[in-house]
C-alpha cells in the first residue's frame, strides 16, 4: 500500500513538470491576448471597418489633425491625413486580418505593431507589416502616425536580423 502510494505520487509529481518542458519549447502553448492587443486590436479593427463603411466622421475621430503614413519604398514623402483619407476610400473592398500584433505603451503613446493581411476582391494577397503610433487626447486615442511596408522577405539583410 505505501509502495504504490509512493508511486502514484511521483506519477503525480511528473505531469506539470512534462507539461512546463512542453510549454517553453512552444508545444502546447496557447498564446493569450494582452489587455493592450485587445484594446487596439479594437481600435485598428473600428478604422478598418470605417475605411471599409466609407465612413467619413468614424474615419476623422480615429486620426489625429496631423496623421501622416510613410511607406517602406518612399520614406521621404509622407502621404498627408486627406490624401490617405482619399485613397484608402478609393481602394476596392477587402476583407483583412490583422495577426502577431504588439503594443508597447509609452505613456501618453502607444507604438502598435501587426501583420496586416488582406485579401482584395481581385483575389490579389497583400500582407503588411504595419507600425502605428496612437497618441491619448484629451477624450479619445488617435492614430498619429502609420509606417508601413511589405512584409515578404527580400534578398537583402536587415541590421539585428
Amino acid at each position: 500500500m505505501r509502495r504504490s502510494l509512493f508511486v502514484t505520487l511521483l506519477l503525480a509529481m511528473s505531469v506539470p513538470v512534462t507539461s512546463v518542458a512542453a510549454s517553453e519549447n512552444g508545444v502546447g502553448r496557447i498564446p493569450t491576448v494582452t489587455r493592450l492587443v485587445r484594446i487596439f486590436s479594437e481600435l485598428e479593427g473600428n478604422l478598418n471597418e470605417a475605411v471599409e463603411k466609407r465612413d467619413q466622421q468614424a474615419v476623422s475621430n480615429l486620426l489625429s489633425d496631423d496623421f501622416e503614413m510613410r511607406v517602406a519604398a518612399m520614406p521621404g514623402r509622407p502621404i498627408p491625413r486627406a490624401a490617405w483619407i482619399q485613397q484608402s476610400f478609393s481602394e476596392p473592398r477587402s476583407s483583412s486580418t490583422l495577426e502577431q500584433m504588439a503594443v508597447h505603451d509609452l505613456g501618453k503613446i502607444a507604438v502598435v505593431s501587426y501583420l496586416w493581411k488582406k485579401e482584395a476582391e481581385s483575389t490579389e494577397a497583400a500582407d503588411t507589416f504595419v507600425v502605428d503610433i496612437w497618441i491619448q487626447g484629451t477624450d479619445r486615442r488617435k492614430l498619429a502616425i502609420r509606417y508601413a511596408g511589405p512584409a515578404a522577405m527580400g534578398d537583402y539583410r536587415l541590421p539585428g536580423v
